[in-house]
């Protein structure tokens, strides 16, 4: 009985040793944040603070000789450690699903500019109006270009500008709201410009340049042009 409780409170003295400190529980977090299948700390490193971030968004539980430590990751997901023996084991949280956080297509990336995340987990592609600068893309190389005259991925016949961030309605239609309210990309159709009996487009003032007539529509900004 004796031995029983010696050896009891040596083993509760190296618990209480090996208790690992919340310093210790960031350095752990940081080590994991390499491995590509541990989703859930891509999210904890997205800010390059690192041991910061941990600390000002993990509470813990000190029980002693073990620590239960708590991270928020913000938007409702968290996430949960035991510490024991200066070992972590990741726990399931209540309302999550495992370990592993829910990749959200569409979703700015926060360390490449213009990319935003694909359908297929992991993947990624130049936001809309921008496309590749190597196309196919080299691995890692995530550099982007402002496309003018491309179509909306998002928007229904609207194209990107020739200012970069800046969008105009699609040939044959013009804004709903115009001038155009910021946000407001709704457009209406309104029909090409057609030639009428004296040579003229209907629905512009057409002049020659070139050799070419050339009608610029009042509605979308463009130009329409036929042989004289």
């Amino acid at each position: 009985m004796r031995v029983l409780l010696i050896i009891g409170l040596l083993f509760g003295g190296i618990l209480f040793a090996t208790n690992p400190s919340k310093d210790d529980y960031a350095t752990w977090v940081k080590e994991q944040a390499v491995s590509e299948n541990q989703d859930i700390f891509g999210k904890l490193m997205v800010s390059a603070v690192g041991g910061m971030l941990v600390g000002a968004t993990t509470t813990r539980d000190d029980f002693i000789i073990l620590s239960i430590y708590k991270t928020d990751l913000g938007n409702g997901a968290k996430f949960e450690a035991l510490g024991i023996l200066r070992h972590f084991v990741p726990l399931p949280v209540s309302g999550h699903a495992g370990l592993r956080s829910t990749w959200m297509p569409g979703t700015t990336s926060p360390d490449y500019p213009h990319i935003v995340s694909a359908q297929a987990e992991g993947k990624w592609l130049p936001a809309d109006g921008y496309v590749w600068i190597n196309n196919p893309p080299v691995p890692g190389d995530m550099r982007v270009k402002w496309a003018p005259g491309r179509l909306s991925t998002i928007h229904p016949h609207v194209v990107a500008a020739e200012v970069e961030g800046r969008w105009l309605p699609e040939n044959g239609y013009t804004w709903i709201a115009n001038p155009p309210v910021d946000g407001d990309f709704r457009v209406k159709w309104i029909g090409m410009a057609q030639p009428s009996m004296t040579g003229n487009y209907a629905k512009a003032n057409c002049s020659y340049v070139n050799g070419r007539l050339f009608c610029p529509d009042p509605g979308t900004g463009f130009c329409w042009a036929r042989p004289r």
